[in-house]
């Protein structure tokens, strides 16, 4: 069936939206799904290469001065061939909090010798030096091997400030439910990056 001009005119959450009639000739309600990708668990980090909403080329060019778009395309298919070993690690921890997490989740960590200090339980894996756990280099073990140091926490900085202001849940939460309140919809498919 056709939607309505009424229904055509309002938010389209999903193609099967309509205000048609039903078999007997009734009015039917609108169905309105609303999907939304999760991004659960490390994959909402913005350190993730899979999902990374990338530096901008202006503080690329801050950053890494020079050449920065030919050093930024080498250090991101350095990040992704990393991470792919990071993937399967699905070794439970648990973080400060008591929530037990993929060992992966630790990918985007500053220094992992500091972790058991904070209250994380590593138990099951190896801590070998600050950037490198069960031989797999973190986001900043693999940035430090293509730039300075003071550049690696540059680069840390700018994607971190982009997962705390929209990736975070605090930040995507509050988002969240404000679009579900605009769209009321009937159903809401969590769905999950894989």
């Amino acid at each position: 069936t056709q939607p309505s001009q009424r229904a055509t005119e309002r938010p389209m959450l999903c193609g099967i939206c309509s205000d048609s009639l039903g078999n007997d000739g009734s009015a039917m309600l609108p169905l309105r799904v609303m999907t939304y990708n999760i991004l659960a668990d490390e994959l909402s980090s913005n350190l993730v290469p899979r999902t990374m909403e990338e530096p901008s080329k202006e503080v690329l060019q801050e950053i890494l001065g020079d050449g920065a778009d030919a050093k930024w395309r080498e250090v991101d298919q350095a990040l992704n061939n990393e991470y792919r070993k990071w993937h399967p690690m699905k070794t439970l921890v648990t973080n400060p909090q008591g929530l037990k997490i993929k060992s992966r989740g630790l990918w985007d960590q500053l220094d992992l010798t500091t972790l058991e200090g904070k209250g994380w339980q590593l138990d099951g894996v190896h801590v070998e030096d600050p950037v490198t756990l069960d031989g797999g280099k973190t986001f900043l073990g693999v940035v430090q091997q293509y730039v300075t140091q003071e550049q690696s926490l540059q680069l840390y900085e700018a994607l971190e400030k982009v997962h705390l202001d929209s990736r975070a849940w605090e930040a995507r939460g509050p988002r969240i439910l404000e679009k579900l309140k605009v769209h009321q919809p009937t159903v809401v498919a969590l769905q999950r990056h894989h």
